[in-house]
């Protein structure tokens, strides 16, 4: 793109990403997050230790692929909906007991995909064209301090700035 006086101006993953994420850590709730998940328009939290250094990530896609390939979210929500007479239900409360124990440490990716907030925007576009299923990428500082989010629709924010 370039400005009034013919220079380039390069945009950075830091000009286009969600600054100061909502974050989780490890030993969190399984449920926590689906309640999260739910309420916001949020694909992915990343996972961050006390000082926020990054330790992983836990997407939608975490809660429906992971573990026994249940989709978890409607499982919980299901089991506790459903009315049945004594014997039976505990017989399913047992079942459901060890999903309702998960943390995010559980079933979080522990390798996730990262970029630098100073990198130029284009090395964002090919981290999702490389990887279909990754949104969000984390962003990081220099010693992998979580500093923001990028989504796909944070990216649909460049169309339209003006020039």
């Amino acid at each position: 793109m370039l400005n009034k006086e013919d220079r380039f101006i390069v945009i950075t993953i830091a000009d286009v990403m969600t600054s100061d994420p909502r974050c989780v850590k490890a030993d969190v709730a399984v449920e926590e997050v689906i309640a999260i998940f739910s309420k916001t328009n949020f694909a992915g939290l990343p996972v961050v230790d006390d000082a926020g250094i990054l330790v992983g990530i836990i997407t939608q896609y975490d809660l429906v692929t992971k573990g026994s390939g249940i989709h978890i979210p409607t499982l919980v929500k299901t089991m506790e909906q459903v009315k049945m007479i004594n014997p039976e239900r505990l017989i399913l409360e047992e079942t459901l007991a060890p999903i309702k124990k998960l943390k995010v440490g559980d079933i979080m990716n522990n390798d996730p995909l990262f970029l630098f907030g100073d990198e130029p925007i284009e090395k964002a576009v090919e981290s999702f064209a490389e990887h279909h299923k990754v949104n969000p990428l984390i962003v990081v500082d220099k010693n992998k301090k979580v500093i923001g989010v990028l989504s796909r629709h944070d990216m649909i924010k460049i169309l339209a700035m003006k020039e």
